[in-house]
């Protein structure tokens, strides 16, 4: 009998801190679209952000980024696609940050956040972002790609 409230209490105190947290709409602008979020949380919290990505973007390298206040602690934060992970990590002092190349058989996902407040109430946010141009990382890829494609076809003509 005790060991039944035990674990009805368990699961009821899981299931208060188990939250689907609502992304804001998506707004367009210099940087690619961008969607925010925010939630409110007690000691532990287990929190589902549900959010499909516009349409058009598929192919676009994608970002999600979180802050939160001091004293929360991310202990895992994963992002959920088509059924399967596609990326975990946890958070630091300040924040947590994952990227992702939008995939054109992927359109809804689902961003994980487990953790605990130590000061009992506690805020986090977050935004997506979504890539209107490829990163500056891809286009230094590119050139020094076909550096190298330039050097080897030079070398090859000299021998």
């Amino acid at each position: 009998m005790v060991a039944a409230l035990i674990i009805w209490l368990g699961v009821a105190t899981g299931a208060a801190n188990a939250a689907s947290v609502k992304v804001d709409g998506w707004s367009s602008g210099s940087r690619g679209h961008r969607a925010v979020f925010d939630n409110r949380v007690g000691s532990s919290f287990d929190d589902a952000v549900h959010f499909a990505l516009p349409i058009g973007t598929f192919g676009h390298h994608s970002t999600v980024s979180m802050n939160h206040d001091n004293g929360i602690k991310v202990e895992n934060i994963e992002l959920w696609g088509g059924g399967r992970l596609l990326h975990s990590g946890s958070g630091d002092d300040s924040g947590s940050h994952l990227s992702f190349l939008a995939d054109s058989n992927t359109k809804d996902y689902e961003l994980r956040v487990r953790g605990r407040s130590d000061s009992g109430d506690a805020a986090y946010c977050g935004e997506i972002v979504v890539s209107a141009i490829p990163e500056p990382q891809t286009y230094a890829m590119l050139l020094v790609g076909l550096g190298l494609v330039g050097f080897s076809a030079r070398r090859r003509k000299h021998n």
